[in-house]
C-alpha cells in the first residue's frame, strides 16, 4: 500500500497503524484531522471528521466498547503516533497550532480509550483543530 502525500509529514508511522485499532468512526475522525493540515480544504476535511465523532457519541452513548486488550493496543498506537507529531520537523507544512490542536486531540482520545469512555470534550479539541486551520488563525 502507497502511503498517499497528505500523509508524508507523519512519516516514518502513518495514521494508519493508530486508526487500525479504532471503530470505524473513530479511525476516520482521526484520519480527517490528520489530513486537513495538508488538505486543500482542511477545515472541510475537519467537518467530516467531527461528523465521524459525533455519530460515534450518539450510538455508544459515550461508552466504547473495547476490550481490554483493543483499549491498551489502541492506546498504544495513538501515543506512538503522538509522540511522532510532536518531534516531528517544523517543516513538515503543519502550523505550530495545529500541531498542538492535534496532539490535545490524539490525548484526550487516548484517555478516552483508557477509561472506555468519550467525552464531549473530544469534539471541543476537534473544533480547536478547525479554529486552528481557519484563515486568520494565529501563527
Amino acid at each position: 500500500m502507497t502511503s498517499p502525500s497528505h500523509y508524508a509529514a507523519y512519516a516514518p508511522l502513518q495514521p494508519i497503524s493508530a486508526c487500525r485499532h479504532l471503530s470505524f468512526n473513530l479511525g476516520n475522525a482521526l484520519k480527517y484531522a490528520c489530513r486537513a493540515p495538508f488538505s486543500k480544504d482542511g477545515v472541510r476535511d475537519l467537518e467530516k471528521g467531527l461528523q465521524y465523532l459525533e455519530w460515534e457519541i450518539e450510538q455508544t452513548g459515550e461508552v466504547l466498547d473495547y476490550s481490554r486488550e483493543q483499549r491498551k493496543a489502541a492506546a498504544k498506537a495513538i501515543a506512538a503516533f503522538d509522540e511522532q507529531i510532536t518531534y516531528a520537523s517544523p517543516s513538515n507544512g503543519m502550523t505550530p497550532e495545529y500541531r498542538e490542536s492535534l496532539m490535545e486531540f490524539l490525548t484526550v482520545l487516548e484517555f478516552g480509550l483508557f477509561g472506555n469512555r468519550l467525552s464531549h470534550r473530544i469534539t471541543d479539541e476537534y473544533r480547536a483543530m478547525m479554529a486552528a486551520l481557519r484563515p486568520g488563525a494565529s501563527t
